[in-house]
């Protein structure tokens, strides 16, 4: 219960912070590739931005493909970013860690040691730098 409500508490401090800046965050539920399209047709939406899924799931990749292909059917512009949860996306992309082991996620270390290891041999050129956060001048 008390996770469930962290995350209630910071679902709403987002649409707080983002009501400052003339936005707000919407939740549905559903499948997105029905959903989506329902709603970038409402909102007339012509841009969207999401997390690349960096797990290599069977089901991810296929929910994506189809939700780009709805997007790309109705001129909805797809942009995707990797996340950066420890300074470099996880997944078989530049920079990430799986593509520095060769690309096959097995082989990512298990310990410590050979994290840092990798982590050594990785360029450190391309860590990006924060974003400034938004302004009501961004909406």
């Amino acid at each position: 219960v008390l996770r469930a409500n962290f995350l209630l508490e910071c679902l709403q401090d987002l649409d707080r912070s983002l009501r400052d800046c003339g936005s707000r965050l919407y939740v549905t539920t559903g499948d997105p590739i029905e959903i989506l399209p329902k709603l970038w047709e409402e909102w007339k939406i012509t841009h969207v931005t999401h997390e690349a899924d960096e797990t290599g799931e069977p089901y991810a990749l296929e929910r994506d493909e189809k939700v780009n292909k709805a997007a790309l059917k109705v001129g909805v512009e797809i942009k995707q970013f990797y996340g950066m949860e420890t300074l470099r996306p996880l997944g078989n992309v530049p920079g990430g860690y799986v593509k520095n082991v060769g690309g096959c996620a097995n082989a990512v270390p298990s310990t410590m040691t050979s994290f840092q290891s990798l982590v050594s041999r990785i360029d450190r050129g391309n860590v990006p730098m924060p974003l400034d956060a938004p302004s009501k001048q961004d909406f």
